[in-house]
């Protein structure tokens, strides 16, 4: 009897949705072929944290996504960091 395969996505979506206290903050690039952004957003469907967001970086692949946009990545990081700890946003 042949044995079945593990599905990488149902482990990691699994380990994800360990995730329920800590903030989290799911970048990817929209032209991305080893974390393409569908896999990007059931990442982020299945984080059970309060303090999440996702990312989708236009014209960038899996390594490319400070590059294609620096502005639109550091930005949306900054953001994401003053929404978890207002105590500390930039002034």
């Amino acid at each position: 009897m042949p044995r079945n395969k593990p599905n990488p996505s149902a482990r990691l979506a699994a380990l994800i949705r360990c995730i329920e206290k800590q903030p989290i903050l799911f970048i990817a690039g929209a032209d991305d072929k080893i974390c393409p952004p569908g896999d990007a957003r059931k990442m982020y469907n299945a984080a059970r944290s309060d303090d999440k967001a996702l990312l989708i970086i236009p014209g960038a692949d899996h390594s490319s996504t400070f590059r294609a946009d620096p502005k639109l990545y550091e930005s949306r990081v900054v953001a994401f960091l003053n929404s978890i700890s207002p105590n500390h946003a930039q002034q």
